[in-house]
């Protein structure tokens, strides 16, 4: 009887010691290299990284890194964040570099109704009638109607920022036409890139 129950209870010591070790084995360490969730791209902001935001405030967001940035004076986007879009800084000497406009180029990241980098024209305009009419960039620069291909978008002021939906360089967009990037600007705007 007695070497029935001392065998009960190391079949029990061993049982309750694998569980714990698989339970140790099947917890997967955290991966630093993971996907950064994806953001909402707002009138006024990608997620928490705000327009007017200095670079200190934007470090604490974790979207950008301390490294600076060679296209633009200012930094660039956290590593998880890179391939997603970009910060285009307003210099302000000798105040801080400010978040002077945002661009997503990425798929992931996407308005609140949805919409987002290969969004054609039509569904953008379904999703927010109240867009602005197609604006070419020469009209932005008091230039209209000087070139048949130009770079266009759709705009959404709201909020004290503006959401451009940018289309792609070529002729005038058709409903089928998908937004090539998302810019988070004061107003309307395009990027041209650097």
């Amino acid at each position: 009887m007695r070497r029935i129950i001392s065998g009960g209870v190391a079949l029990l010591f061993l049982l309750s010691l694998s569980a714990t070790t698989g339970s140790a084995d099947a917890a997967p360490a955290p991966d630093p290299h993971r996907a950064a969730p994806a953001r909402a791209v707002t009138t006024t902001a990608w997620g928490p990284l705000r327009l007017g935001m200095t670079h200190r405030q934007a470090w604490r967001t974790k979207m950008v890194s301390h490294t600076p940035d060679r296209c633009a004076p200012g930094y660039q986007m956290a590593k998880a964040y890179r391939k997603r879009g970009f910060v285009v800084w307003a210099d302000r000497r000798p105040k801080p570099y400010k978040v002077g406009m945002i661009v997503v180029r990425g798929t992931k990241d996407r308005t609140p109704k949805g919409a987002g980098v290969g969004t054609t024209l039509r569904q953008v305009r379904k999703l927010y009638p109240g867009v602005s009419s197609l604006t070419q960039s020469s009209a932005l620069d008091n230039q209209p109607g000087r070139d048949k291909k130009d770079l266009w978008i759709v705009s959404l002021k709201k909020g004290g920022g503006t959401l451009n939906f940018q289309f792609p360089y070529g002729a005038r967009p058709k409903g089928g036409t998908k937004v090539e990037l998302l810019i988070v600007a004061r107003k309307k705007t395009v990027f041209w890139g650097c």
